[in-house]
């Protein structure tokens, strides 16, 4: 009887580490498909082009920076923000730059009149691209 009474009360472990387990497998198994394959280029026509080609291009200016293993992606909105940008983006990225981590900052909206929208435009955007295991979007 005892051992029967430490088996039902070893029960909830055994259940949690089984969800843990089978949670760490299904996001390890999505992050490697999600890294593998670059989601399909978002041509919608709310879409800012313009600003879309710049943020590419300031990303493939630094290589190194999408290199390491942690990064840092502010947004912010330079038509809503421009003295929260003035201060905090060289802050960031001397913080960034001394913890040798990445850095990406954008305030220019990737989506006509949609600025709610610009941080998750933003994230697939720059995630195909990092290798960073680690993130802190601000």
């Amino acid at each position: 009887l005892p051992l029967l009474l430490a088996r039902a009360h070893m029960m909830p472990m055994i259940v949690l580490s089984l969800h843990a387990l089978l949670l760490s497998t299904f996001i390890g198994n999505s992050r490697c498909s999600a890294a593998k394959a670059k989601p399909p280029y978002d041509s919608l026509e709310d879409d800012d082009l313009s600003a879309l080609h710049r943020l590419n291009q300031t990303m493939e200016q630094d290589i190194e920076n999408l290199k390491r293993s942690r990064g840092i992606i502010l947004l912010s909105d330079a038509a809503t923000d421009k003295s929260f940008s003035d201060m905090s983006i060289p802050i960031w990225r001397k913080y960034a730059h001394h913890h040798g981590q990445g850095f990406i900052s954008q305030s220019e909206r990737l989506l006509a009149g949609a600025v709610e929208w610009t941080k998750t435009r933003t994230l697939l955007e720059i995630l195909p691209a990092v290798k960073w295991k680690y993130i802190l979007v601000l």
